[in-house]
């Protein structure tokens, strides 16, 4: 079985079709989509984690006639802090992953915004505009009618739209620009970043300049990469002119 390969996985330290609604979920929420997913087809769901919440899942759903599919199942565990993946099948479900390149950040009685993207080949999430995973396509994505949302979860707002980019820039969040320094100074972050980072060059790179990149490897680490890339999304790719991936276990 085919699993997603992350962009992001290492050991160093809109014009919109939206239908909207207001919830508190006791029962399963199932909403009809809008219009059937296609590439760039994007799930936004703004929500509050419940103070008692164990778990709750988000379910992209095959609904024909008494049968249903569930064709991308989102399922997040607050007591184990990971959050699983699968699909299921004729009532069989399939292998789960659950591998993320963000440490695992839901808490109870706090806000949280998730998008979900479909490219040609795989499912995108992120959680406060956040890359987390992606999820290949385990069958034909035009099957998807339904979304169902499920747990102990307050639903303020599910919405469906079509997007160019992937993720999305979250309104909690601070784009991050490098710093220029004179060519008789340094300059120097006086703060931790937490990867993976997307940062912004303030101007394009020119003959004679030096990026200067410190941090500490963790215990026991399989690989990092930085990338000099022309964006900052994940889908589409951007063209990444020089990737540096030191690897330990080779």
């Amino acid at each position: 079985m085919e699993v997603a390969s992350e962009a992001l996985d290492f050991d160093f330290e809109i014009v919109s079709n939206d239908s909207q609604v207001s919830k508190q979920t006791e029962a399963a929420y199932t909403q009809d989509l809008s219009e059937p997913l296609r590439p760039g087809s994007c799930i936004v769901l703004r929500g509050t984690v419940r103070p008692q919440c164990k778990r709750f899942a988000v379910n992209l759903l095959y609904v024909r006639g008494h049968k249903t599919d569930i064709v991308f199942h989102f399922n997040p565990r607050l007591a184990l802090r990971y959050i699983v993946r699968n699909s299921r099948f004729n009532n069989s479900w399939g292998e789960e992953e659950s591998t993320s390149v963000e440490k695992f950040h839901l808490n109870r009685n706090k806000t949280f915004e998730l998008q979900i993207v479909t490219t040609d080949h795989e499912f995108l999430a992120a959680l406060d505009g956040r890359h987390i995973c992606a999820y290949v396509h385990r069958t034909s994505l035009e099957k998807v009618n339904k979304i169902e949302v499920d747990g102990a979860i307050d639903v303020e707002s599910l919405n469906q739209q079509q997007v160019e980019a992937y993720p999305l820039v979250s309104s909690r969040q601070n784009p991050f620009m490098v710093p220029m320094a004179a060519s008789d100074g340094d300059t120097f972050i006086n703060q931790q970043l937490v990867v993976p980072v997307t940062a912004q060059l303030p101007t394009s790179l020119k003959p004679g300049c030096q990026l200067e990149i410190m941090g500490r490897v963790k215990i026991l680490p399989s690989a990092f990469y930085i990338n000099l890339q022309d964006g900052n999304t994940l889908w589409p790719h951007p063209m990444i002119p020089l990737h540096l991936n030191p690897r330990f276990c080779k």
